[in-house]
């Protein structure tokens, strides 16, 4: 980490490189070298599917750094290309985009920042999604002190009982629920403990198993229908068998480092899966050991495809029974009862990277057709109107930002020394760093 952070003030400035841990965020860098939304994005008129944004941001780090920093996009409607360099634990959307599954080395770290400076291919864009969880309308959220699985999480002195919203609220890659996002929960309360601990990629997966087991051989089986009583893809109920422990909703091909649970599921009732085509599919896991041998090639339980997820979670006791661990990118929490909702935000361009064709198993697909048109963000076009009564509301958008104060993250990327690297086609580069010791 520490060495892409000299690698790159080295290649770009010190003036384009940001620290997202000492700012709070990717929101001051975006600010100064990317355009927000105004009318004229939200109607179109700077989202082409032809012409890659004039500004490219390298997001250094894992699946949790995109995150941040596409969640920052998405919220504000930055005008802004996102090129994931690997630097986390999992790397999913660096392995499904081409970018590598572990850190390139300094010599091709640089060789990567001048190739997405001078590169002139049109974009590839991908889904984002907006992750939204509501009160349940009958029966009250669960008060009770919040304690055991996910305390870590879940305890904020600033929050109402009743305040059920998730702690991701967008994700590109991948969200689910269930024993996967309890292994992830239990690895990220120790990684939060002890963060000097977890600085290897290496030793970050076998930590990663060692809870998988301790699950296994120590706690209850997860009979996820128990908690969740029904699951509608585009408005229509879908069976969920008994047998299954987690449930996925997958954007990309690779999950969980490198597994690929929907595989190539192509038929009457499924088609190809693309990762801008508006689709997420839904895959059911019957155990983490199910979970491990896709790593072998094994498929998920191919459920559904659809582009909006309701999910009813319901409580199964007090304490932490009344907690279901979700995860987001690799970010987890222990959400309360309510009902969660899945819907497409926006399409985020990106540029292929060198091994796309080379990691044919995890590697991206993408909608390819000629009336394709990517979508720009559904929170920035909610807050402009084109009426005369509403223009109070469109200058806002389109006006500069005021200082804000940022809450530290509590991500397992947030830990790291992060990073975005912004180009300007013959302007100023925008980056951000990795942690010392990462």
């Amino acid at each position: 980490g520490s060495e892409a952070l000299v690698v790159l003030r080295r290649v770009l400035g010190d003036d384009h490189v940001f620290d997202l841990k000492a700012d709070g965020g990717p929101l001051r860098g975006l600010d100064i070298y990317a355009k927000r939304a105004g009318a004229e994005l939200v109607l179109g008129a700077e989202l082409s599917a032809r012409k890659t944004p004039k500004v490219r941001a390298l997001v250094c780090g894992g699946d949790g750094s995109f995150n941040w920093v596409s969640s920052t996009v998405f919220q504000y409607g930055f005008v802004v290309a996102l090129i994931p360099v690997p630097l986390g634990t999992g790397n999913d959307l660096a392995r499904a985009l081409g970018w590598g599954f572990k850190y390139p080395g300094p010599d091709r770290l640089e060789q990567i920042a001048k190739e997405v400076q001078s590169c002139e291919q049109p974009p590839s864009w991908v889904d984002l999604w907006s992750l939204n969880v509501s009160n349940l309308e009958h029966g009250p959220v669960n008060g009770e002190a919040l304690s055991g699985l996910g305390s870590k999480a879940e305890r904020d002195p600033g929050r109402e009982n009743d305040d059920v919203a998730p702690k991701r609220s967008s994700f590109c890659n991948y969200s689910s629920l269930g024993v996967d996002a309890h292994v992830e929960l239990k690895f990220n309360e120790g990684r939060w403990k002890n963060p000097d601990k977890y600085n290897s990629q290496f030793m970050n997966v076998v930590l990663h198993g060692v809870h998988g087991v301790r699950h296994v051989a120590l706690e209850s089986k997860y009979i996820l229908r128990d908690r969740i009583p029904y699951v509608k893809v585009d408005g229509k109920s879908i069976d969920v068998p008994s047998s299954i422990q987690a449930l996925l909703f997958l954007s990309i091909p690779s999950y969980g480092a490198g597994s690929n649970p929907w595989g190539g599921s192509v038929s009457k009732r499924f088609r190809a899966a693309a990762v801008n085509d508006g689709k997420l599919e839904v895959v059911g896991l019957k155990s983490l050991g199910h979970f491990i041998s896709m790593k072998l090639g094994i498929k998920g339980v191919c459920l559904a495809q659809g582009s909006e997820i309701e999910a009813c979670i319901q409580s199964r006791g007090n304490g932490k029974d009344a907690l279901l661990p979700v995860q987001a990118d690799g970010e987890p929490w222990a959400q309360r009862p309510g009902l969660l909702r899945i819907t497409h935000g926006q399409h985020i361009p990106t540029l292929i990277g060198p091994f796309h064709t080379e990691t044919v198993k995890t590697h991206a697909r993408f909608d390819t057709r000629p009336d394709f048109a990517p979508r720009a963000s559904i929170r920035a076009s909610q807050s402009i109107n084109l009426d005369e009564g509403e223009e109070k509301e469109t200058e806002a958008i389109t006006a500069a930002p005021q200082p804000r104060r940022h809450r530290r993250a509590k991500s397992r990327e947030a830990e790291d020394l992060l990073g975005v690297t912004n180009k300007l086609l013959g302007d100023p580069v925008l980056t951000a760093s990795p942690r010392e010791g990462t």
